[in-house]
């Protein structure tokens, strides 16, 4: 299928200007042509449907027998351009999502360097699944993923996920750890990194108790480089490495008011329904901002969210 037989609608992102947008150029390469042709048992995931009708999103393969022998076949759905691109309601655009919902009681390994540029596509199911895979293909998914999370020309969700992923492969591979962490270190020291990509890399880095990290820590937090709506500011990032907190810090006492002064912004913008009221509605915050700073803030409480509670969408 050839970029003229994709729907005329399709948004295939921008020019790379707003980090916020997929990169056509990128989400180009991440989709691939292929001619369709998918061998049993892999044709049954063309009528599958929606994971969404089924007990949970993994059911729907679950009486498929899938071997590793299938992995190169179901790296090539998860990419394959036609079905990716499609905007009907027709069964087979849910393939590519059920190929990586298989994908994740296999091993990967050899294959996480074509995995990660799913990470350029728009698309909250790769974002998702794709970290706990990659994590658990370990060694092999290392290089790929630094490799796109040190490129701060990079879609910035995917940035994030490929973050989280890192995190995956040092929870799942403790030897790893510490190669992990000097990555995370490295996009963070990193001047060219957003402060919103910085804020996930910290609780990345929070998560894995990364106390080795606390010089670059400190470095971004000085440079004003971390979004501190994300994962708190630098005292409530100590406290949370379990350090100690001086409260005469002019560094502390900065990013302090600084998550302060962001709170109150976000309060100002909610409908005025009473203060209790508005305490339990942050997700209206974004309600008056423009349109490209509403989707952007939606995902980030999106994400935020997901990555600060684990949980699973069922």
């Amino acid at each position: 299928m050839s970029d003229i037989d994709v729907p005329e609608e399709f948004d295939w992102g921008g020019d790379g200007s707003d980090l916020s947008r997929p990169i056509a150029e990128h989400v180009r390469a991440a989709l691939v042509l292929s001619d369709g042709a998918y061998p049993p048992p892999l044709d049954q995931l063309l009528r599958l449907g929606s994971p969404h009708s089924y007990p949970t999103f993994e059911a729907a393969t679950d009486p498929i027998a899938f071997t590793d022998a299938h992995i190169p076949d179901l790296v090539r759905l998860a990419r394959d351009r036609a079905l990716n691109t499609q905007l009907d309601d027709a069964p087979e655009i849910w393939a590519p999502i059920h190929a990586v919902l298989a994908l994740k009681r296999l091993d990967v390994g050899s294959y996480a360097a074509d995995l990660v540029p799913l990470f350029d596509i728009d698309s909250e199911w790769f974002g998702e699944e794709l970290p706990a895979i990659l994590g658990r293909a370990g060694a092999p998914s290392v290089e790929p993923l630094r490799q796109y999370l040190q490129d701060p020309a990079r879609y910035m969700y995917g940035r994030w996920n490929a973050a989280g992923a890192l995190t995956s492969v040092a929870q799942q591979h403790p030897d790893l750890r510490g190669q992990v962490i000097d990555i995370l270190s490295g996009a963070l020291a990193d001047p060219r990194s957003d402060p919103e990509t910085n804020g996930f890399l910290l609780s990345s880095l929070i998560k894995l108790e990364a106390t080795e990290a606390l010089p670059a820590i400190r470095a971004a937090f000085e440079r004003d480089a971390i979004d501190e709506s994300i994962a708190g500011s630098l005292g409530e990032a100590l406290s949370a490495l379990k350090q100690p907190i001086d409260q005469n810090d002019p560094l502390i006492q900065r990013s302090h008011a600084r998550r302060q002064a962001q709170i109150a912004h976000n309060r100002a913008l909610l409908p005025n329904f009473g203060s209790r009221s508005a305490e339990v509605r942050p997700a209206t915050a974004a309600a008056k901002a423009p349109k490209a700073g509403k989707r952007k803030n939606k995902r980030k409480m999106s994400s935020a969210s997901r990555k600060a509670n684990q949980k699973k969408r069922r």
